[in-house]
């Protein structure tokens, strides 16, 4: 199950699975989904990020946020994703030695 996270624009607020996240973008899923070129507010746990959907289709979408979020952000948005799923957790970030 992908983590959970909220998309609003003016006059839409859906619920969304947060299928992948990385600093400079997320691919979400849903069956209603913005169209491409929408500006959305994204938020997830604690992080809110304003981004534009740049690819929609079959039920997903790419979005690219405005300004990158940070890598902690990243790595706490991953580990929610791997809880979210009852999945072990691995830390890929440089410097990170063993699994978190």
């Amino acid at each position: 199950m992908p983590l959970l996270a909220v998309i609003s624009t003016a006059g839409f607020e859906r619920r969304v699975g947060m299928l992948d996240v990385s600093s400079t973008g997320v691919q979400l899923t849903s069956p209603d989904l913005p169209e491409e070129g929408a500006i959305i507010l994204f938020e997830a746990d604690a992080v809110q990020a304003v981004g534009r959907v740049v690819w929609s289709r079959n039920g997903q979408c790419g979005v690219a946020f405005e300004r990158p979020i940070s890598a902690n952000q990243v790595e706490q948005l991953r580990r929610e994703a791997a809880d979210a799923a009852d999945l072990p957790y691995l830390s890929f970030r440089l410097g990170c030695e063993d699994a978190a």
